[in-house]
């Protein structure tokens, strides 16, 4: 997914970084000549044996206190399975989904639906 990719007549863009995170959704973009994104909404990572230790505690402390951020979803990576939080009145609420289950993001409507997220995985 290039940073150059946005739903048709959205604000927000996501993008992928190799060096951070899987996938990132920005709504306020910084220069396009910056290689990075300070006000993210939602991160994506996709698990696996040798990042989960780091996307499941470092990164998710460092993530959920950014200011702009509404979602931190972590997907397994062969199978239908994902841990997100999302923010809430009092903080971020940690729910799990499964096969044949849809995830609702903060943004736009945005569903993230297990089934769809995973044709072709396994």
């Amino acid at each position: 997914m290039g940073s150059s990719q946005r739903s048709v007549g959205s604000l927000c863009h996501p993008w992928a970084d190799p060096f951070r995170d899987d996938v990132m959704v920005a709504c306020a973009l910084n220069p396009l000549d910056e290689t990075f994104q300070d006000s993210p909404v939602i991160i994506i990572e996709v698990l696996s044996e040798s990042t989960r230790r780091t996307d499941e505690a470092e990164k998710r402390e460092a993530y959920l206190a950014i200011e702009t951020f509404e979602a931190y979803v972590l997907m397994e990576q062969t199978v239908k399975s994902a841990v997100v939080y999302t923010r809430g009145d009092s903080g971020f609420v940690r729910r799990e989904y499964g096969a044949g289950q849809a995830a609702r993001l903060p943004i736009e409507n945005l569903t993230l639906d297990l089934d769809r997220a995973y044709e072709g995985v396994g």
